[in-house]
C-alpha cells in the first residue's frame, strides 16, 4: 500500500500550519483576523480529507494486514484519533468565525499553538510508525 498521497497531504498540512504560525501575532490577528480564518479553514479542509482518506482507506486495509507489527501500530494509532479530532472540533468550534479570533488575540494564538503542535506531533508519528513500515 502507497503512503505518497497520505505523506504529500502531511507536507501541505505542515506548509499551511507555517503560513498560520507566521501570522500569530496579536497586532496581526487584530488588525486582519479575515485572512488567518481563512487560512484556518484551508487547514480544516484538507485535514477532513486526509482523515476520510486515512479513516475509509488506509486504517481498515491496515488493521487486517498480515504482518502483526503493522496490524499493532495501526490499532494504536487509530485508538487515538477520536480524541484527536475531538480536540480539533473544540479549537473550530472556539473560532467559527473572524471575529471570534480578535476577541481575544492571546488565547487564541496559544490555542492554535496547541492545536498545531498536537497535530504536527501525530503527522510525524504517522510517518515515523506506521508509514515507515509500508514503506
Amino acid at each position: 500500500m502507497s503512503t505518497q498521497h497520505l505523506q504529500r497531504q502531511h507536507a501541505e498540512l505542515t506548509a499551511l500550519a507555517a503560513e498560520i504560525v507566521r501570522l500569530l501575532r496579536p497586532e496581526v490577528v487584530e488588525a486582519d483576523p479575515r485572512t488567518i480564518r481563512i487560512l484556518v479553514a484551508r487547514f480544516a479542509g484538507k485535514l477532513r480529507v486526509h482523515d476520510r482518506m486515512e479513516s475509509r482507506g488506509l486504517y481498515p486495509a491496515l488493521l487486517v494486514d498480515e504482518r502483526e507489527e503493522v496490524r499493532a501500530a495501526a490499532t494504536r494509532l487509530k485508538q487515538e484519533l477520536g480524541g484527536l479530532y475531538a480536540f480539533f472540533d473544540g479549537y473550530e468550534r472556539r473560532y467559527p468565525d473572524a471575529s471570534s479570533l480578535a476577541r481575544d488575540p492571546k488565547r487564541f494564538i496559544a490555542d492554535t499553538l496547541e492545536m498545531l503542535a498536537v497535530l504536527g506531533k501525530r503527522m510525524q508519528r504517522e510517518n515515523r510508525e506506521l508509514y515507515a513500515l509500508l514503506g
